[in-house]
């Protein structure tokens, strides 16, 4: 990953290991895995609508978590659709 995230291996890169703090730490508990799909999520459709009430909150988080399936060599084969 140090072409893509790293400067084109000029930069550095940074791993945490947070199983030490246990899955009760809000460090832990808002961690997301990364989804990787061909169907890409987009949230301004759901910005148009000022009925708040109609809007699903967790639709924010969905597009931030979700990469185009071409990207799944980072991490394996793991696909949602």
């Amino acid at each position: 990953m140090w072409a893509h995230y790293a400067r084109d291996h000029a930069g550095f890169c940074i791993e945490y290991d947070f199983t030490s703090l246990g899955v009760h730490d809000l460090n832990t508990r808002f961690m997301c895995p990364i989804l990787y799909s061909e169907i890409l999520h987009a949230h301004s459709e759901h910005m148009i609508d000022l009925d708040r009430s109609k809007v699903n909150p967790l639709s924010v988080g969905l597009p931030a978590i979700t990469k185009n399936k071409e990207w799944s060599y980072e991490k394996g084969e793991v696909s949602i659709f």
